[in-house]
């Protein structure tokens, strides 16, 4: 069983995506239209130098990946719970140069 480490912060767009390309996993929480929150996984950031993004997640509930703007991130996401796993040991992706 692989060893991770897991911390929780309040990330960035550009950061999210740092992570990813390192090897990292990392899930954010929302908060759902008819109340209560939710969390999913983030697989891809494009970032642009302007502020927008488009954030690819997965949603582990239903099994959907869909891709939403900076703007949804802005109206409901919750960046102060967002968790970043870090694989180690012998199960750890090799890092990449920045």
């Amino acid at each position: 069983q692989p060893n991770l480490d897991a911390h929780t912060g309040n990330l960035s767009l550009p950061d999210m995506q740092r992570e990813i390309e390192n090897g990292n996993e990392v899930t954010v929480s929302y908060r759902l239209p008819g109340g209560g929150g939710h969390r999913v996984v983030v697989h891809n950031v494009q970032a642009q130098p302007d502020g927008s993004a488009l954030i690819e997640i997965d949603d582990p509930w239903d099994g959907s990946r869909r891709w939403v703007d900076d703007r949804w991130w802005t109206r409901n996401g919750n960046p102060d719970s967002t968790v970043v796993i870090e694989p180690r040991g012998d199960a750890a992706p090799p890092v990449l140069p920045p």
